[in-house]
C-alpha cells in the first residue's frame, strides 16, 4: 500500500503507525488518475508517466545520508542533490522552483520527480525512503472526504516527525537554530554531513508530544 509509512520511517515510528485504514484507496501500479471518476485529491487526469509525483520533494537530511549510504554512486541522488538547496535541514526544493498548480498536478513533465522509474511503470525508486509528502498522498479514499483529510493529517504528522528529528540531528552536530537556514557551501560538504545525521538520527529516539 503506497500510503503506508516508509519502512525507514518504522525504526522511530513503529510499524504500527502505517496511516488511516482504507482499504482499495489507491494503486499506483495502476494509476486511478489515468481516468479519474467521483471525489478525488486533485483534478487530474494525471499522464501515465507522471502519475502524482510532479514536484520536488523536501528529503530531510538523515533520510539523504540513508540514501547515499545505500548508493553512493546513485545518479538520481546526484541530480537531486543538484536541484535542491542543500542546508543542515535536508535538501529542498530550489528557490526557483513553482510547484504545479491543482490543474497541472500530474501533467507537467518539467516538474516530473527525479526518483519516479523510467522503464515505462513510474514508480517511486525510493518509495522505502519516500518523505511524508509521498507517504500521505492518496488520490481517493474509499471514506470519501473524511477520508483524505484523515490522509493528510497522518502526512501532516510524519511531516512533523520529519521536521522534529532533522531539527535534534543538526543541534547534536552542533548548529544553532539560525545555521539550519544556511545553505551548504558546494554538494561534497553537504554529503557528508548527511551521512553523518543519519549516523546520528539513528541513536535518537523519537517521542512525540
Amino acid at each position: 500500500m503506497a500510503g503506508a509509512l516508509p519502512q525507514f520511517y518504522e525504526r522511530w515510528l513503529g510499524a504500527a503507525n502505517r496511516g488511516p485504514i482504507d482499504p482499495n484507496a489507491f494503486d499506483c501500479t495502476n494509476c486511478f488518475m489515468q481516468r479519474p471518476r467521483g471525489l478525488t485529491r486533485d483534478l487530474g487526469p494525471f499522464e501515465s508517466n507522471i502519475k502524482c509525483c510532479s514536484f520536488h520533494p523536501y528529503l530531510p537530511s538523515f533520510t539523504v545520508g540513508a540514501l547515499i549510504k545505500k548508493n553512493p554512486t546513485s545518479p538520481e541522488i546526484e541530480r537531486f542533490l543538484k536541484a535542491s538547496r542543500l542546508s543542515p535541514l535536508g535538501a529542498a526544493p530550489p528557490s526557483v522552483w513553482k510547484p504545479s498548480s491543482v490543474c497541472e498536478t500530474g501533467r507537467s513533465i518539467q516538474t516530473r520527480c527525479v526518483f519516479l522509474s523510467q522503464d515505462g511503470l513510474a514508480l517511486c525508486t525510493i518509495r522505502d525512503y519516500r518523505p511524508s509528502t509521498c507517504a500521505g498522498y492518496v488520490c481517493r479514499s474509499s471514506k470519501g472526504a473524511e477520508g483524505l483529510l484523515a490522509w493528510r493529517n497522518w502526512e501532516a504528522q510524519i511531516a512533523k516527525f520529519e521536521w522534529t528529528m532533522a531539527h535534534l540531528v543538526a543541534f547534536e552536530l552542533g548548529f544553532t537554530l539560525d545555521d539550519c537556514a544556511d545553505e551548504f557551501a558546494n554538494q561534497t560538504e553537504a554529503k557528508n554531513f548527511f551521512e553523518r545525521a543519519f549516523e546520528v538520527a539513528s541513536d535518537i529516539p523519537y517521542v512525540e508530544d
